[in-house]
């Protein structure tokens, strides 16, 4: 790919692209860093000060206690997220930096920030070299749009203010096309450090597994068809999936937060391929492909505007002439992921199209230059000289990208606002506050199981409260885990292997809150948030505050012994 961009007409080397180390190079250095770093002061001025349940981020309160506590998070477990969580959370714990989900909030910034410096560098580095007598100012220009439109993309910018695991997972998807397009000439070293990132990445989140395609594509540049290579990427790839042994050598140990219990081969199969999230495959709400397509798109066009989109077609159209297998990577990666992401249908699903929104964003910087290029080109005829049409031009191209992005970039702003809400963790730490110590309390909804168990978790541990999610008592492997705990008397509970993994056996559920219930441990007292039907069979119900508390009925031959 790199050898026929860095030669012009009849094969003769291009003397401007003959190493990479001059004063544009610097340059372009300088500019990522730059980009980097102002979209790291907007997401740290725009940061959510804890837990959210806004912007898709419902899971945030589990994934900063499993990280908090070094446990085990929902399918597919993210275990570098977990490793990388759990330093990140106890080192901002001793410098003062607030509860945990705060210093992983921070942590989501500044990846954001990581993957936006390293897009503009990737941007400049494949539009340079495609367009490679553009003038310098326009070059400059189009990898800064491109850092901007995805730097306030919704989805992007919602994603690096709160705890979630895909900032992270891009910025690592952003350092592999890094690694693999930037330097000038195809290189042992990035190209194995590439392989090595990709497995890393792939511990953060499975939404890299679009990126697949082009990492073979690019990789192959300097692979060849050499097998010893081949082989060496593989095992520099293998081990950045070392992480993924964390998941059962952790849960051999019985942490507090073990989600699925992967202790065994079939059930670290269980939570690594996503099998819980099944049942929202392939348009499980009746949406057609083609509809579901439309769907994606729209949520790309709404995010980055229709000036990104145009002018990425541009570019991928100026890449396919000049070279061919970066045009090919980032195509196949835009394809994979809008058709894939299409046909899932959970709430987080428009964030998965954020590796799509990246290579968009590459060819787009490709296309403002190419097109920049030719008006400069022009208007140097009419105007004293090249440095004037180049002002000009950016000038031009600056108003025509930016002023469709003001509104774009409002939209995001407001929907960031949404995650600066502490209510959600404020009913979670009222609700812990207010039980005794060695309480076990029973809670229906999922999300406000998230926000209490953060708060019993990370902010309340001293409480020693035993939260129980009754919506995962489907599963066998909760159940088990319920049972081993010190709450609840395991001799008045029946093992069971019997589960329903879809969540909808309403009468299973209702059988084991009702085991649950009867079995927990003297000394602990029984609560839940809602009413539970499942309790009316051995106690009363009374309301405290927002809670209810499970007060026994007193038995005749309980009363007859009592002193």
């Amino acid at each position: 790919m790199r050898a026929d961009i860095q030669r012009g007409p009849n094969n003769v080397p291009n003397p401007e692209w003959a190493a990479d180390n001059g004063p544009r190079t610097r340059v372009e250095s300088a500019l990522a860093l730059a980009a980097g770093l102002t979209a790291l002061a907007l997401y740290l001025f725009t940061l959510a000060p804890s837990i959210t349940l806004a912007n898709g981020a419902n899971d945030s309160g589990e994934l900063a206690a499993a990280a908090y506590t070094l446990g085990i998070a929902h399918p597919t477990g993210y275990p570098l997220y977990t490793l990388v969580g759990y330093l990140v959370t106890h080192a901002g714990e001793r410098l003062g930096g607030g509860e945990p989900a705060h210093s992983l909030n921070v942590f989501s910034a500044l990846m954001g920030a990581l993957a936006i410096g390293l897009l503009t560098l990737l941007a400049l580095r494949a539009a340079g070299r495609v367009v490679p007598r553009a003038p310098r100012p326009v070059l400059y220009l189009a990898g800064l749009l491109a850092a901007a439109a995805l730097a306030l993309d919704t989805d992007f910018w919602t994603e690096a203010v709160v705890t979630e695991t895909r900032t992270l997972a891009l910025a690592l998807d952003a350092m592999v096309l890094a690694l693999l397009v930037a330097p000038a000439r195809p290189r042992a070293a990035s190209s194995l450090a590439a392989a090595l990132v990709y497995g890393l990445a792939l511990c953060d989140h499975l939404l890299s597994l679009y990126l697949a395609p082009a990492v073979l594509l690019l990789a192959a540049d300097w692979a060849g068809r050499d097998a010893r290579r081949w082989l060496a990427l593989l095992g520099l790839f293998l081990l950045g999936l070392t992480p993924y042994l964390y998941l059962p050598l952790r849960a051999a140990a019985r942490p507090l937060a073990n989600w699925g219990d992967p202790a065994t081969p079939a059930r670290f199969l269980w939570i690594i391929s996503g099998r819980e999230y099944r049942p929202y495959m392939f348009n499980p709400d009746g949406t057609g492909p083609l509809a579901a397509i439309g769907g994606s798109l729209g949520a790309l066009w709404g995010g980055l505007g229709g000036a990104t989109l145009a002018a990425a077609a541009v570019g991928l159209i100026v890449l396919w002439r000049r070279a061919r297998r970066l045009a090919a990577a980032l195509a196949l990666t835009f394809v994979v992921d809008v058709a894939l992401t299409s046909a899932y249908s959970a709430p987080s699903a428009p964030t998965y199209l954020l590796p799509a929104a990246l290579c968009a964003c590459v060819a787009a910087a490709t296309g403002w230059l190419a097109m920049g290029a030719r008006a400069a080109q022009a208007l140097a005829r009419l105007l004293s000289g090249q440095r004037a049409s180049a002002i000009v031009v950016c000038g031009v191209l600056a108003l025509l990208v930016g002023v469709p992005e003001v509104p774009l970039a409002a939209r995001a702003r407001s929907a960031v606002a949404d995650s600066w809400d502490t209510s959600d963790r404020d009913y979670g730490a009222y609700i812990v506050g207010g039980l005794p110590p060695h309480a076990v309390i029973f809670v229906r909804d999922e999300e406000t199981w998230d926000v209490v168990w953060y708060a019993a978790r990370a902010l309340r541990p001293d409480r020693d409260v035993t939260v129980v999610s009754t919506a995962l008592l489907t599963f066998a492997w909760y159940y088990r885990e319920l049972r081993a705990l010190p709450a609840f008397g395991r001799r008045a509970l029946p093992d069971s292997d019997f589960s329903v993994d879809d969540g909808s056996d309403t009468l299973l559920v209702l059988s084991r809150v009702a085991l649950l219930g009867r079995a927990v441990a003297p000394g602990h007292a029984l609560y839940s948030v809602s009413l539970e039907p499942a309790f009316g069979r051995f106690c009363h119900q009374r309301p405290e505050g927002p809670i209810w508390r499970c007060v026994r009925r007193v038995t005749s031959r309980s009363a007859s012994s009592s002193p």
